[in-house]
């Protein structure tokens, strides 16, 4: 352990001022990020040729030397060997520090290798046919890797005999006061677990919800990002879409689009419907199963209203509005080609006399004398 410690004191006494180990600290972090991104890239080729359990053994290993002698390293720059000393000597560890070490080392090591097991397993999920998409596996691997690395944690604080009844009251208590200050973001947050695992929509969805209509672009931990058919932005907290009421247009793939038409009531219905199935058949974009439906719907004023009610598919607002337009256009010409009249709002006006009115209308009125034809009085 001295001759470690002169070595560590031997690297501080060649960084004399603050700049130059800061610099030290900067290039030892950088150096280390590009061993432990070739030591990733070399692991892909490892699992060809050793298997994907040896690969991960080897890669892990590596990457918990590297950070390790990176820590090492800094410590000795920064002239910290003392207080590492001081500690060591406190805690009279001497005799067990390399047995601590080492399980240490190898409960880094193990963590490391269970965590990337859980990454190739949620990518292997999300690329079968099994209900997960990219932002799910994205979120269950960080969870996973949170828990992982804090239970790593928690052993390695009691293999070095640490007394854990402080911090874990103290954890309890920042708890505790986290969650009465962002009770509002904790009620975010679960709600997001429960769309992560109950799925009632995707990205790609067209949705209404929480008083807003729109595409879903993104669905995060916090809140659900809608795009509207305007073009607009709409963010939504995760707890205000679990509490209302959500209606998804693309979840079966098929949306049935309606449009109304009427008839002059002097019309044969029967004929008028079968001019309107004629005009369906020749319409891009509509499904024939469920096949398209025509039928009479109410009496209006001035007419009888048909509903005519077509299926499409990959439902989406632009579709649907294309669709309409289709549907009112093909009708409006076969049914000017047919005579099948589309009447327009009537009224007839008719007047009442007032009675009051026309109290004493019955006598004939006096009417002046013509003049004679000669010209003359009497």
């Amino acid at each position: 352990m001295a001759d470690v410690l002169s070595d560590l004191n031997a690297i501080a006494a060649l960084f004399s001022s603050t700049g130059q180990r800061v610099l030290a600290t900067i290039a030892i972090v950088v150096v280390s990020v590009v061993i432990a991104v070739g030591i990733r890239r070399a692991r892909k080729r490892l699992e060809d040729r050793i298997g994907g359990l040896w690969a991960d053994v080897v890669a892990s290993t590596g990457l918990v030397a590297v950070v390790a002698a990176g820590s090492v390293v800094v410590v000795a720059v920064w002239e910290q060997t003392a207080m590492v000393r001081e500690v060591l000597e406190s805690t009279d560890v001497g005799s067990t520090a390399a047995p601590r070490l080492a399980i240490t080392l190898g409960i880094l090591i193990v963590v490391q290798i269970v965590v990337d097991f859980v990454g190739r397993l949620l990518q292997r999920l999300q690329a079968s046919s099994a209900p997960l998409d990219r932002h799910q596996r994205e979120v269950a691997y960080r969870l996973s890797q949170v828990a992982l690395w804090g239970l790593a944690i928690l052993v390695v604080l009691g293999v070095w005999e640490f007394d854990l009844s402080g911090l874990l009251i103290g954890a309890g208590v920042l708890g505790l006061i986290l969650g009465m200050a962002a009770r509002q973001t904790l009620r975010a947050l679960l709600a997001g677990f429960v769309l992560m695992l109950s799925q009632p929509f995707e990205v790609g969805d067209w949705v209404e919800m929480a008083d807003a209509e729109g595409t879903v672009r993104d669905i995060s931990i916090v809140n659900t990002r809608i795009e509207t058919p305007d073009g607009e932005y709409v963010i939504l907290p995760n707890d205000e879409v679990m509490a209302r009421k959500i209606v998804n247009r693309s979840a079966k793939g098929q949306l049935r689009v309606e449009v109304e038409v009427g008839v002059d009531y002097d019309t044969d219905l029967e004929r008028a419907i079968d001019v309107a199935y004629d005009a369906l058949d020749g319409i891009e974009g509509i499904l024939r199963t469920p096949s398209p439906v025509v039928d009479a719907k109410r009496f209006e004023d001035s007419a009888v209203v048909l509903g005519v009610r077509v299926w499409i598919a990959n439902p989406g607002p632009r579709r649907k509005w294309q669709t309409r337009t289709r549907v009112i256009g093909a009708i409006t010409d076969a049914f000017d080609e047919a005579a099948v009249e589309v009447p327009f709002p009537q009224r007839t006006v008719s007047m009442r006399g007032d009675v009051r009115g026309l109290e004493g209308m019955d006598e004939t009125p006096e009417t002046s004398a013509s003049p004679s034809t000669d010209g003359g009085g009497e």
